[in-house]
């Protein structure tokens, strides 16, 4: 497999972790047992499929922190949210607004995706996501 693939099959293999269980943390369990994909890019997976199967309860979801023991698979959780949150705000422009009830980092990661959002619809270009 060339190495410029890997991301995105991690990030494909992630999100498949999360629909076979539907729950993070044994799919987040799982990322962390497997050894041959990058882990941030499966994280990323898992936590984009958790966001966008549980979008209408966003301020929870974006509660939602490790405890910071693994420093790659929490920067793949928080990216995997905020791809979600891209593809929500650039999908439906404006629906993050009336989300209730985040913290802090909630607010800040709503604000970027909804600045990413606009920036690519300025440019007339789909929604910028990563693997």
């Amino acid at each position: 497999m060339p190495q410029s693939c890997r991301p995105q099959i991690a990030h494909g293999y992630g999100r498949a972790l999360y629909f076979k269980r539907f729950s993070l943390m044994g799919a987040v369990r799982r990322v962390q047992r497997q050894n041959s994909l990058p882990v941030a890019a499966t994280a990323r997976g898992v936590a984009a499929a958790f966001t966008l199967i549980n979008n209408r309860d966003l301020g929870l979801v974006l509660r939602l922190r490790g405890d910071g023991s693994n420093v790659e698979l929490a920067n793949g959780i928080e990216g995997g949210m905020m791809n979600t949150l891209v593809l929500l705000e650039w999908t439906f422009p404006g629906c993050l607004s009336s989300v209730g009830g985040v913290t802090d980092r909630g607010s800040k990661l709503i604000e970027e995706a909804a600045d990413r959002a606009d920036a690519a619809r300025r440019r007339r270009m789909g929604p910028p996501l990563e693997a």
